[in-house]
């Protein structure tokens, strides 16, 4: 006969895991106050530039709003590698949308904060890279929940605790969770458990 303990053992790993991301993402804050905000930089910056292109600058062409962000926020990384000049001097967008896609609700949080808090509603100043950063944590969170319905369907509770502990701590999750959660990993997670889920549901 189980324990009610064991029976709930996989959702006291969520639980574990979770408290794990979010202490990690903060001592990593502390332990970098300078850039810290830039959770929207580099190859973050590509798939993030979709939000204030359009909802903010009303330009995805010209990109003329660039200069000055990158030269508050260093969001390119050096140089603009995140997209294509052609030769009608307009830019492409080398990422996708789909991170933009899942990001937008974590955007528009942002921008309100921003807006409460007096800090610029540019879409890059502290409120928008801590929703960024924790809206990250929360995609991972529902793929890890989403994860443990696909092994419900195979496995007993420990099992399951004790893989969604070491996938969440023991990987490289953890670095795409709470240090770059700018970046596709922590979207392209739970769509694949998603995906997984309901192909098991519809066999």
């Amino acid at each position: 006969m189980k324990t009610a303990l064991q029976q709930k053992s996989s959702g006291i790993a969520l639980i574990i895991v979770a408290c794990v991301f979010i202490t990690f993402r903060f001592v990593h804050l502390k332990n970098n106050e300078v850039n810290g905000y830039n959770a929207t930089s580099w190859d973050a910056f590509g798939y993030y530039m979709y939000l204030p292109s359009v909802l903010i600058y009303d330009d995805v062409r010209t990109l003329e709003w660039l200069p000055q962000i990158d030269s508050t926020y260093h969001v390119t990384g050096g140089h603009l590698y995140q997209a294509m000049q052609l030769e009608s001097g307009t830019f492409t967008n080398k990422y996708l949308c789909g991170v933009a896609i899942l990001q937008l609700p974590f955007f528009g949080l942002g921008h309100i904060m921003a807006g409460m808090l007096g800090y610029p509603q540019d879409g890059f100043s502290a409120p928008y890279q801590y929703a960024i950063m924790f809206g990250g944590i929360v995609w991972v969170l529902i793929g890890l929940f989403l994860l443990r319905k696909v092994l419900r369907y195979y496995f007993e509770e420990e099992i399951i605790a004790m893989t969604l502990l070491f996938l969440g701590l023991t990987s490289n999750l953890i670095q795409y969770t709470s240090v770059d959660g700018g970046m596709s990993h922590a979207y392209i997670f739970p769509l694949y458990a998603l995906l997984i889920l309901q192909t098991i549901k519809m066999a």
